[in-house]
């Protein structure tokens, strides 16, 4: 009888949507932490199964591409400055809360969990020797373990978003903020970490 009175509110709608995505790796190796900011764009489609007119769970699927400058300053001076290609499949899983301002008129908060696979993360460096600069031009896998002097991580992470926003008859305003729970570095170095936070603000049209 439970099952049967929660399938029987429940109603689904398609939302499809883009905007700006803002990606900050978080690289922290012994008692330093460097924040690389990366800033592009994602696209995704989300179902809306409503519970209760307030309650409903929000599943969806989103690809996103970033880019950006990363920078890292050895002890001895050295440094190394690189251009960051990133591209993620991501699937969140929110659970949101929407209350009526009037009609047409809502607002609403959410929150869940995020599961990101990365596609892609490739870097082109260069690298600064004490007086002197050598432009590699090479590009490289982040995902790639075997590449010396580089921090390989897991394309394959988790995080915890939470955000809200207001919906205007079929159109849906959403910002959120995203912490990555994983340490996602898997060189040898026991010293560093590397995790992703991320930001999100885009317009989603619904069905």
């Amino acid at each position: 009888m439970m099952l049967f009175a929660v399938n029987s509110h429940a109603q689904i709608g398609l939302g499809v949507g883009a905007g700006f995505i803002n990606s900050g790796r978080m690289l922290s190796e012994s008692s330093l932490t460097k924040a690389h900011g990366f800033n592009g764009f994602y696209a995704g489609v989300d179902y809306t199964l409503k519970f209760t007119k307030e309650l409903s769970l929000m599943p969806g699927i989103a690809f996103s591409y970033t880019t950006g400058k990363a920078s890292v300053t050895k002890t001895n001076g050295d440094w190394i400055t690189s251009k960051v290609d990133e591209t993620y499949i991501s699937v969140p899983i929110d659970l949101k809360y929407t209350a009526a301002l009037a009609k047409t008129v809502n607002i609403f908060v959410l929150a869940g969990p995020v599961i990101s696979y990365g596609l892609m993360s490739s870097e082109e460096t260069n690298v600064s020797i004490s007086t002197y600069e050598l432009e590699l031009g090479e590009t490289i896998n982040c995902y790639d373990k075997g590449i010396n002097g580089s921090y390989p991580y897991s394309p394959f992470e988790v995080l915890i978003e939470a955000g809200g926003g207001v919906e205007v008859s079929r159109l849906r305003l959403t910002a959120s903020y995203g912490f990555g729970l994983l340490d996602r570095y898997k060189g040898d170095d026991s010293s560093v970490s590397i995790k992703r936070n991320q930001f999100k603000v885009g317009l989603a049209f619904v069905f």
